[in-house]
């Protein structure tokens, strides 16, 4: 976990330590992480929770017992856009350590990393954002009563103290509709 999180956020591993690492049993398969367009089987798994640290932020995962399976835990943002003429259904799910996942209801939901995805200037900016911007929900919908509504939410994860200005609240939208079709592509 050490390599992945130090490639996704292009940091040297010696920047990153375990904070905590425990053993725990998750109430299901999908290490009690749930994602938009996964079923999981309800069945007691055992597991860890491993908590890294780097450059003073925490980033939480659930793996399965035997290591096989890594999940990431901590959201950074969900971007959901449904309805419109074509009938979207798409979600875009961003973890803060790097790992991004796309589902949809017209393909198999992909997943990918910061490191694959971003520029460095990019995944900066958004880490500023993060840092900036206090978690806040924002909805970019057509009026209610609209014929073929599209309907565009999101939800950013942020530690800071500030609402988005209505030019950041755009590039938030425009970010996440970007990443999403270079990773569904």
């Amino acid at each position: 976990m050490i390599d992945q999180l130090s490639a996704n956020l292009r940091l040297p591993e010696s920047d990153i330590s375990v904070v905590k690492s425990e053993e725990v049993e998750f109430s299901d398969a999908c290490l009690d992480v749930a994602l938009e367009g996964v079923m999981c089987l309800q069945v007691v798994t055992p597991g860890r929770v491993i908590v890294l640290k780097a450059k003073g932020v925490q980033y939480s995962y659930h793996t399965s017992e035997d290591g096989s399976r890594v999940q990431p835990v901590t959201l950074a943002l969900i971007w959901k856009r449904e309805g419109g003429i074509a009938g979207f259904c798409d979600t875009l799910t961003v973890f803060r350590s790097g790992e991004v996942y796309t589902s949809s209801c017209k393909q198999s939901g992909r997943m990918g990393t910061f490191a694959d995805l971003l520029s460095a200037q990019e995944q900066a900016q958004f880490s500023a954002w993060i840092a900036k911007l206090a978690q806040t929900d924002l909805d970019a919908s057509d009026p209610k009563g609209v014929a073929d509504r599209m309907m565009v939410a999101l939800r950013l994860f942020g530690t800071g103290r500030k609402p988005p200005t209505k030019s950041e609240q755009q590039e938030l939208f425009k970010f996440a509709q970007s990443l999403y079709h270079e990773l569904a592509q």
